[in-house]
């Protein structure tokens, strides 16, 4: 509204000045002929021509030429500063004998200011101009960028998440437009996780469902008629619940690590913990013929102890699940500066190289059938490194297919003071 309110004066002003400078013109040619008419009468009923000093006394501005019966009998003097002015107008009367004619000068100041006005007025219009144009100009802009930002909006609202504002966005929206896709992209990569994550969960369910199905119809039809047959189908139904019921266990950890924003921080002696833990899974150990053992110093941390256990607890029951009979897994935690390393050593398979980063995905199974048989849920080591994330650590692993694997979990020996929540007994 401003602009347009300029533009407006600008004109006004310029259309003033030009309509007043005509006005005075208009004025001064009637005043001009007036006076030549006056003298025309004057000389005409018998009257004699004026001095020329008189005149020039009278009419300072203007030079009077009379004109008698055919000759000029007398031709007023010019304007003092003649040289400096111009010639506005010029008015002539005639009488019986002749003419009277008024030349008027306007006076250079007068000539000036005009020009001046003029010489200032048009850039200061086509500024204005200039202004109003670059200002719609930029109007028109930011309303096409603000309707592209809020129709990317409404789409993301509504589901659409492989909407982006891209290119079509510049200047001071590119900062925005940047945010928003870098926005928009993480929901459409978490969108399709928890699509691809509920479409192995309807798998993983399945196929254990699917047995436990199977086998009690075969054991309600008499199907299963032997006491073999009913052995063996005892032994998958309590083999396929166990799996259910471990994923189940998983699920739930997984969830809660969803809700919780920050580990229960507390004293605990990591040794100890250790300790129960490898008493915990002893008896599995011993019936696969493997050897569990513990080698641990005394630690004390700040820590959340669910959560250590948690991740401990899957490093200890992979380890013992891919170390073939016969062989060895330790338990070992120590303190390294102001952190704790828990670590598991297994001799069993190993990992190769082109699944170190993926056995961290949640359902991803390097075996899968050798894990399905075994009852792995294949959520273990997310749930891992969700967990060592939320103690403010990390998982570290070493492995060579073959000979075995060590996976460490590092963990501050206090955490930051901001995430502390201590139990202090």
């Amino acid at each position: 509204m401003i602009v347009p309110a300029l533009l407006a004066i600008g004109v006004a002003y310029v259309l003033y000045t030009v309509i007043n400078q005509g006005a005075e013109q208009s004025s001064d040619q009637q005043g001009a002929h007036d006076v030549a008419a006056g003298f025309a009468q004057v000389v005409g009923s018998g009257g004699g021509v004026p001095d020329s000093r008189v005149l020039h006394a009278a009419l300072p501005d203007a030079q009077i030429v009379f004109v008698m019966d055919g000759r000029t009998v007398l031709t007023g003097p010019l304007p003092d500063d003649a040289e400096k002015r111009q010639l506005e107008l010029a008015a002539t009367s005639s009488f019986s004998r002749g003419s009277v004619t008024v030349y008027d000068y306007t006076s250079s100041r007068d000539v000036v200011l005009f020009q001046l006005i003029l010489a200032a007025a048009a850039p200061a219009l086509l500024l204005v101009i200039s202004a109003f144009a670059a200002t719609s100009y930029l109007t028109r802009t930011l309303r096409r960028q603000i309707q592209h930002a809020s129709s990317a909006a409404e789409r993301v609202a509504a589901g659409d998440l492989t909407v982006r504002m891209g290119a079509a966005s510049a200047g001071e929206f590119l900062p925005l437009a940047t945010a928003f896709d870098g926005m928009a992209g993480r929901l459409d990569a978490s969108d399709r996780t928890q699509r691809e994550f509920l479409s192995d969960l309807v798998h993983e369910l399945a196929t254990p469902i699917s047995a436990i199905s199977g086998t009690g119809l075969a054991l309600a039809d008499g199907t299963a008629s032997t006491d073999q047959d009913r052995g063996e189908a005892a032994e998958t139904l309590t083999h396929e619940t166990r799996r259910l019921q471990g994923l189940l266990v998983d699920l739930r950890n997984l969830t809660s690590l969803d809700l919780v924003r920050h580990a229960d921080h507390q004293a605990l002696r990591i040794d100890v913990l250790c300790r129960d833990i490898v008493a915990r899974h002893t008896p599995s150990a011993r019936a696969a013929g493997v050897q569990l053992s513990l080698m641990a110093s005394t630690v004390t941390a700040v820590s959340d102890e669910r959560l250590i256990a948690m991740v401990v607890d899957n490093f200890v029951s992979n380890a013992i699940r891919y170390t073939p009979a016969g062989g060895r897994v330790r338990v070992e935690a120590r303190r390294r500066r102001n952190e704790v390393i828990i670590a598991v050593h297994d001799t069993g398979i190993g990992i190769d190289d082109a699944h170190r980063e993926r056995i961290f995905d949640r359902f991803y199974r390097v075996d899968a059938a050798r894990q399905r048989a075994t009852g792995g849920s294949g959520l273990g080591l997310a749930l891992a490194r969700r967990a060592a994330k939320e103690l403010g650590g990390r998982i570290e692993l070493s492995t060579k297919p073959g000979e075995g694997s060590t996976f460490r979990l590092v963990v501050p020996l206090k955490p930051q003071l901001s995430e502390v929540t201590m139990h202090m007994a």
